[in-house]
């Protein structure tokens, strides 16, 4: 408990769900379900200061999971309890509405340049178009998802999502090889719609899971039946065609057999059932022993082995709402 005062009072902590306050912000919220102890007002002063930054004309956040908005609605939909949160979380809609660009199928959000990494930057100087759950819209698609799930849905919200799995779907890459993915990571306008890695963070599997997400909490049958049909095209890509090579739960092995497990513990589907048993089994082989010494969630033995313990367990796991790949009702 000590220690975790000293975290949420420490100054260089960015405000981002992934590595940084509201990351700490979100275990603690989440363990206060398990936990005896934990004070009910322990991220108040956090609530307070997103409220103030999402009210003020001047924030220039990003629009993501791992930095920017999204990452804050889904700490904020953790701590919907709180009247503030909770009205956070329609902030939060509300600057995804104001960042969202209208397209000719729908609506879409732009990664400028000064809000790449450095890799991404060097393919896309001038900014682009992300796809994914982490950095990209299928994040936002899952978001949106999960307010709604959580009985916050707004005529906006619905809107927007309507709109991003328009968009989202309207650029497959319908010329593609055989076992190269349908969705690009990233393009730029007027670009090649390339292939990608199979992951959590970018490519079908993450994508397919937000469209599941999508379908389920909307009513829309049909975006269901398109997330398991990318979904179980995927599965049954060799694994060498997914440029997988590392256990972790981001974009490797344990990532895709989570997702896997848990796109068919929704559906029943069989494919999937078997995706899942093959892609974890392959983590416990490229688990290399310099991942152990790695303790972070999305790169390190933290996350692999919470997902091992969700295949292994009859616990339905709740952890995952921090990866979009499940939902609070």
């Amino acid at each position: 408990m000590k220690y975790l005062r000293a975290a949420l009072s420490s100054d260089p902590m960015p405000p981002t769900l992934y590595g940084g306050l509201l990351g700490i912000g979100w275990v603690a919220e989440h363990l206060a379900s398990y936990v005896n102890g934990l004070p009910e007002n322990l991220n108040d002063e956090i609530d307070g200061a997103l409220a103030s930054g999402l009210e003020s004309a001047a924030w220039q956040g990003h629009f993501d999971l791992v930095s920017g908005l999204v990452g804050v609605g889904l700490y904020s939909l953790e701590r919907r309890t709180s009247q503030v949160a909770a009205s956070n979380v329609q902030r939060v809609v509300d600057r995804l509405a104001v960042l969202a660009l209208p397209q000719a199928s729908g609506f879409a959000w732009w990664s400028p340049p000064e809000q790449l990494g450095p890799y991404k930057l060097g393919q896309y100087p001038k900014g682009c178009f992300d796809l994914g759950v982490a950095h990209g819209v299928a994040g936002v698609i899952a978001f949106l998802a999960a307010v709604t799930a959580a009985g916050m849905q707004t005529v906006r919200s619905r809107e927007l999502a309507d709109g991003a799995v328009s968009w989202i779907l309207s650029h497959q890459r319908l010329d593609r090889l055989p076992f190269s993915s349908r969705f690009p990571a990233a393009f730029e306008p007027g670009g090649e719609l390339e292939s990608t890695r199979y992951a959590w963070c970018y490519g079908d599997p993450g994508v397919a899971a937000a469209l599941f997400l999508a379908g389920s909490a909307f009513g829309r049958a049909e975006w269901e039946t398109q997330a398991l049909e990318v979904a179980r095209e995927a599965a049954v890509c060799p694994a060498e065609k997914t440029l997988v090579s590392d256990a972790a739960l981001c974009h490797g092995a344990a990532g895709l057999g989570h997702l896997y497990n848990r796109l068919a513990q929704a559906s029943g589907d069989v494919t999937l059932q078997e995706a899942a048993r093959n892609w974890l089994r392959q983590s416990v082989d490229l688990a290399e022993p310099s991942l152990y010494g790695n303790q972070s969630f999305l790169e390190g033995i933290v996350g692999v082995g919470l997902a091992w313990l969700a295949a292994s367990t009859s616990v339905t796991p709740a952890w995952d709402r921090l990866l979009l790949l499940s939902i609070r009702s």
